[in-house]
């Protein structure tokens, strides 16, 4: 979403079935590579999955080594952009995903 309120729609699908941890961090990643497209300097990330926004904020360790390689490519494009934060938003509220998520279904 632009600061004036426009929402940006971009679809993606993935190629190859993924955990659930796999496919949010893929998201997470799609969604930094265009904001570095773009050229932003000021994201707001916004994520309903504890264990991701929670990894990549620095307050849990990433103890699955299959998702390692996903949380350093993430973190690596989060430091291209001199200021993005994390915020955790419950799947209560996430009505705009919830409708996506059903639409693609």
């Amino acid at each position: 979403m632009s600061p004036e309120g426009h929402t940006l729609r971009y679809s993606y699908s993935l190629s190859e079935p993924r955990t659930n941890n796999k496919a949010e961090y893929e998201a997470l990643i799609l969604g930094l590579e265009l904001a570095i497209q773009m050229s932003l300097t000021r994201v707001k990330i916004f994520g309903d999955s504890q264990l991701i926004i929670n990894q990549v904020a620095g307050v849990y360790k990433v103890i699955k080594p299959e998702l390692i390689p996903y949380h350093n490519k993430a973190m690596e494009l989060l430091s291209l952009i001199p200021e993005a934060t994390l915020a955790k938003v419950p799947r209560s509220e996430n009505g705009k995903a919830d409708a996506l998520a059903k639409l693609a279904k």
